[in-house]
């Protein structure tokens, strides 16, 4: 409604990975998840949203390198 002056719900996933030694932010990834009234909903949508940042850091990631023997 505009006018309305109350904060938005908007449930998200965030994750932010920082450089160990400088804690400068490498990447910050969001993902927004659908709000839901059953709890059985909201977990998961919240497991969606996971796995959609999970995707995301994969792609920034690369493929894993070979393990050494």
């Amino acid at each position: 409604m505009l006018g309305d002056d109350s904060p938005a719900f908007d449930p998200q996933f965030r994750i932010v990975i920082r450089n160990v030694k400088t804690r400068e932010t490498l990447w910050g990834l969001t993902e927004h998840t659908q709000g839901a009234v059953l709890q059985s909903n909201r977990d998961k949508n919240f497991e969606l949203a996971m796995a959609a940042v999970v995707a995301q850091v994969q792609r920034i990631a690369g493929p894993a390198a070979p393990a050494k023997n």
